[in-house]
């Protein structure tokens, strides 16, 4: 007999088998899927730390910015013998790179949110469609769900939201080295700027 079959004994005083599912059998596809949901989420974390990472450089680069631009308009109405031009070719960049910075802390790594009839979805958002229906889909299992099926929902929602935060961080940086670059540019143009304006003195 094999060992998902069971012999039972029918009134008649036959035997009859009958195919059983052995708890045996779904144990390792269990520990896989948890394995996998938190191997996910470790992931996820990883992404998440470069995310805000990336903000935090884009937030101090901005604040230079600021207080780069400030101290040129201050030199520049100052000093009366030193071309505006001179100054404007100081702010150029900085006006970029607090663009850039800006674009890496707020709006980098949104998605246009697609609503259904049956879910309302805001219309800029860092989840991303594929992430929502996989919510979505999570959020219908009731409490007499296959559990199995359960951890391959969870698996597939750490999933979509690993892919979103990968997607996000990446944009982040890419923002944040983009506005780091102009102000290493700008202060260099400051440099310049500020030995006219002792010159000039």
């Amino acid at each position: 007999m094999k060992s998902d079959e069971l012999l039972l004994k029918m009134p008649s005083g036959c035997y009859a088998r009958v195919r059983m599912m052995s708890a045996d059998r779904e144990a390792p596809k269990a520990e896989a899927l948890d394995l996998l949901v938190e191997q996910t989420k470790s992931i996820f974390e990883i992404h998440e730390a470069r995310l805000n990472a990336a903000e935090s450089k884009a937030a101090a680069v901005l604040t230079a910015d600021i207080a780069l631009a400030a101290l040129t308009v201050t030199a520049a109405k100052a000093v009366q013998h030193v071309s505006q031009t001179a100054a404007l070719v100081v702010l150029a960049p900085l006006v970029l790179s607090a663009i850039a910075a800006t674009i890496a802390r707020s709006a980098a790594g949104l998605h246009r949110g697609h609503s259904t009839p049956t879910m309302s979805r805001p219309r800029l958002t860092r989840e991303s469609d594929t992430a929502a229906a996989t919510v979505a889909a999570l959020r219908e299992c009731g409490p007499d769900a296959d559990p199995n099926e359960v951890r391959r929902l969870s698996l597939e929602v750490w999933r979509a939201r690993q892919l979103d935060a990968y997607n996000a961080s990446g944009d982040k940086e890419l923002f944040a080295a983009i506005a780091g670059v102009l102000f290493v540019g700008a202060l260099a143009c400051a440099v310049v700027f500020g030995v006219l304006v002792i010159q000039s003195g």
